[in-house]
């Protein structure tokens, strides 16, 4: 059918369905040529037998590492929005920010890649009674702890089913549990994998990582016909390969990787590569607009910072226990790691108000985090990560708080 005639409808209709196939077909090669990179790429890499034991010691690493790097964004966010971007303390919080932006994925990708264990048998029953179940519970004994704080003894039920800004994880990670006796079907085929991060991928990362960048940087031109592209693809709808549900499949397939010395030298490099987009992309904007930005805290830089520190992470721990004579550091490091990884959940959860606390004792000397902020904010992220730990150890030693931390 000729466009150049008809009413402005049909035209319309014309337009609209020929750009959905345009979109289709784009994301479609694009899916394909992932999905290649990830057969031909990835196919050869030896698989390593997963743990049988309650304990893997790289994990254990990568929840203290994650916990740390959640602490980073909140301390850094925390003059983030108030800050004029003129200043150059803005951009040492977008750096901080920036380079620990992986942190909340890790965490999903460590319970994926325990849940997710085909010698980890997880019932339905038990994923409710047990793990769901938990996590609720804490999340309204601490959404209420934080209503206090905020509103006093006024009892408002919305704040407490909505927490903390932080809370909004316990959500997101309790509808993953709900997810698991689905998902884990899924990861049994090595193809049926690879073609779900393949379209992981592209629909969450690399798109609008591009969406972005043409939305700021393009001109008027490629940022319209982009403009289109993505009011048509809002059509497809592919809610399934959802972002976290990627992460927590990608922490899966990267814990059966046997990683080699030079996977973990090109992770390093596109950790670099995520960090540097993150941390530049972001203060260029802000520049330009003379605003806090935040557009690249997110897509294809995070996906990859968070590969990197998970296979970094893996192999150096992997490396450090195929040592015959660990030193006694050594030794009491990772006992040291794996104690402290046991409190994590309740660190987390403790971890808003051990901020909050600090920042008004700090205030009373007039110190904040604009305060020499190049040393400032690691120095509070680690006051505060040290009392998260302490809180969350004297909790748990608390019989009925002990089984939700």
């Amino acid at each position: 059918m000729a466009v150049g005639g008809g009413n402005p409808a049909q035209i319309s209709e014309e337009l609209s369905k020929g750009r959905l196939f345009l979109s289709l077909t784009f994301i479609s090669l694009i899916i394909y040529a992932v999905l290649y990179l990830l057969e031909h790429c990835f196919y050869k890499l030896p698989i390593t037998e997963i743990s049988k034991t309650n304990r893997v010691p790289y994990l254990d690493y990568l929840r203290v590492f994650a916990m740390m790097a959640v602490i980073c964004i909140h301390v850094s966010a925390n003059k983030w929005y108030s800050t004029p971007v003129t200043e150059i303390n803005w951009h040492i919080f977008n750096f901080y920010d920036s380079i620990v932006r992986w942190a909340v994925p890790v965490f999903v990708m460590i319970s994926g890649s325990l849940f997710l264990n085909p010698d980890k048998v997880v019932p339905i029953r038990t994923v409710f009674t047990k793990y769901i179940v938990r996590i609720g519970i804490a999340f309204i004994i601490f959404s209420t702890l934080y209503s206090i704080w905020n509103n006093g003894f006024k009892f408002k039920l919305f704040t407490i089913i909505h927490g903390e800004y932080h809370m909004w994880y316990l959500l997101m990670i309790m509808g993953l549990y709900m997810c698991i006796p689905v998902i884990k079907p899924l990861v049994t085929s090595g193809s049926l994998l690879k073609y779900f991060l393949a379209i992981f991928i592209v629909i969450n990362c690399l798109l609008p990582f591009l969406s972005t960048l043409s939305n700021d940087f393009a001109n008027d031109f490629v940022k319209d016909q982009f403009t289109k592209f993505n009011n048509e693809f809002k059509r497809i709808d592919l809610k399934l390969f959802d972002q976290w549900v990627g992460y927590f499949i990608l922490g899966f397939y990267l814990s059966r990787i046997k990683i080699t010395a030079k996977i973990a030298v090109l992770a390093f490099i596109t950790g670099i590569t995520g960090s540097v987009l993150t941390i530049v992309l972001d203060s260029i904007v802000a520049i330009k607009t003379n605003q806090p930005y935040g557009g690249y805290y997110g897509h294809l830089p995070v996906l990859f910072m968070s590969i990197s520190v998970f296979v970094i992470t893996k192999y150096c721990v992997k490396k450090i226990e195929t040592e015959k004579n660990q030193s006694s550091r050594t030794i009491f490091l990772n006992n040291t790691v794996r104690n402290m990884s046991k409190f994590t959940f309740g660190a987390y959860l403790c971890h808003v108000f051990v901020i909050r606390i600090t920042m008004i004792v700090l205030s009373k000397f007039d110190i904040s985090t604009r305060t020499y902020s190049v040393i400032s904010v690691p120095i509070i992220c680690l006051i505060v990560f040290i009392c998260s730990y302490l809180i969350s150890f004297a909790l748990s030693t608390i019989p009925f708080i002990r089984k939700y931390m």
